[in-house]
């Protein structure tokens, strides 16, 4: 997902319509892949009950199959599916071979296209999760040095990712 963040901000800045590049098809293939598997392996993934969860006490793990997979479909598998599609592939295959104004047809489609592939960001959002995990880690450290020094070397991290984004 962190690569893909920097990938993409540059495709879209530096690649828009042009034909896409070895490199580019490559990309495209692993990460359809890797979130193929992604969307796959959620439906197996437990999750925390909340508080409207019935037949399971707030903050167990939910494990039944069925209420995983109802609560995937349900929250994250929109953005997923439609995110894990490589439209711009669909379009073009589509495309190929057209008169102009059907060619014409398929530009419109263009924006939408892009707007989808902006939804593979949206995926950053489960980082969110990650997040809260990590407060629970730095919680149970004992050492004050350690803390700060993890708390430095993150704002170095996030520092180094703006700078890149801006260059």
């Amino acid at each position: 997902v962190v690569i893909d963040a920097m990938v993409l901000p540059f495709q879209f800045a530096y690649k828009d319509g042009e034909d896409p590049d070895a490199f580019d098809n490559a990309w495209t293939s692993i990460t359809t892949g890797f979130f193929t598997v992604d969307i796959v392996l959620s439906f197996f993934t437990a999750y925390t009950a909340g508080e409207r969860e019935l037949g399971t006490a707030p903050g167990n793990l939910v494990t039944t199959k069925s209420r995983i997979a109802r609560n995937y479909l349900r929250t994250w598998f929109p953005i997923d599916f439609a995110s894990t599609i490589p439209w711009g592939s669909f379009a073009n295959a589509l495309s190929g071979g057209q008169s102009s104004s059907q060619t014409a047809q398929m530009a419109k489609l263009t924006k939408i296209v892009k707007f989808v592939r902006f939804l593979r960001l949206m995926r950053m959002l489960r980082l969110a999760k990650l997040a809260m995990i990590w407060e629970k880690v730095e919680a149970r450290m004992g050492s004050v040095i350690l803390k700060q020094t993890l708390a430095l070397l993150r704002v170095a991290l996030v520092l180094v990712g703006i700078c890149h984004w801006n260059a």
